[in-house]
């Protein structure tokens, strides 16, 4: 499985750490990952299939750590933003923010 199709996979269950995958922090995004699901980090085939056996794992996970990830995310932003045009600044944050605005929901409303 390559990135690209793991980050799908992440995404439909955990939009903040799928907005992640694919900047640099897509390491260490695995790796917390892999070590809530006690997987190894260079299988992402492997990792995908436990967690669409338990994608509430995934949630619980990113929903431990929202506030930080959403922290790294807007960190991650503001040292791009002078290396970026403005309007992929713009949709970082509305991915960033999109992410937030659906765990929110999730939470409230199942």
């Amino acid at each position: 499985m390559n990135i690209k199709d793991f980050t799908g996979v992440i995404s439909k269950t955990a939009p903040i750490l799928g907005s992640l995958l694919g900047s640099p922090l897509t390491g260490a995004v695995i790796s917390l990952i892999a070590g809530h699901f006690d997987a190894p980090t260079n299988d992402l085939s492997q990792l995908a299939t436990l967690i669409s056996q338990d994608p509430n794992k995934l949630k619980e996970l990113e929903m431990k750590h929202q506030e930080a990830l959403l922290s790294i995310g807007l960190t991650w932003l503001s040292d791009t933003q002078a290396k970026s045009p403005p309007w992929i600044n713009a949709l970082i944050i509305l991915v960033i923010l999109g992410s937030g605005i659906g765990v929110l929901a999730w939470m409230l409303y199942g």
